[in-house]
């Protein structure tokens, strides 16, 4: 369990920081790279995805036909060592039980990458729920506010473990980029969805 005692918050304040920073250019790259109707709803699918991948990791990595995930990356000439194996089998990867919000081994134990894969199907789908501009909004700025704390706080995690997983550092990238979108208020059709939708149309032309 976390010793919060033992937090250096300078150190946590810059690393936030440093993390907005980089995530930020991220996303300037990939929104040049994709149209607002391709690029919003890409988002969570792919998280769904890398969650899915995620859940079989984790299910998996004990039987003995298991080989290794495709985000095992070992290249030593380079020291380049990643390894999502051992990040979604560690005690962090059941963020619940870890930091004492449940009890471990309990039914409300779920793995980090189930709690994702409720998340990214929340905000895949709400944008196509028939219901106000307001609640999508409400729900967007607080589901995405939340899991972008908790992508920091496991970033901090990895960062002091000197770990290195891909596809974590990738879901934590798409969790910036859902809540710097977070004010369209809707995928396509309400809001500024579809604002941007007609300045990409404008652009073409």
């Amino acid at each position: 369990m976390e010793d919060w005692t033992q937090i250096h918050w300078g150190t946590i304040i810059c690393d936030i920081l440093t993390f907005l920073l980089l995530l930020s250019l991220i996303f300037y790259i990939l929104r040049r790279l994709f149209p607002t109707r391709t690029f919003l709803p890409l988002l969570p699918l792919l998280g769904i995805v890398l969650s899915t991948y995620a859940l079989y990791i984790e299910s998996s990595h004990l039987l003995p036909s298991y080989t290794g995930a495709l985000c095992d990356i070992e290249i030593p000439i380079l020291e380049i060592h990643a390894s999502c194996t051992s990040t979604l089998t560690s005690p962090e990867s059941h963020v619940l039980s870890y930091l004492g919000v449940v009890p471990p081994s309990s039914p409300l134990d779920v793995p980090n990458a189930f709690l994702g894969l409720l998340y990214y199907s929340a905000v895949l789908l709400v944008g196509y729920l028939p219901i106000p501009r307001t609640a999508k909004s409400t729900f967007m700025n607080a589901a995405t506010t939340l899991a972008l704390i908790m992508s920091v706080y496991l970033l901090r995690v990895l960062y002091v473990k000197g770990d290195v997983c891909l596809l974590c550092g990738t879901t934590h990238v798409i969790n910036a980029a859902l809540w710097v979108t977070r004010g369209r208020g809707g995928w396509i059709g309400e809001g500024g969805g579809e604002e941007e939708v007609n300045k990409d149309k404008r652009k073409k032309e």
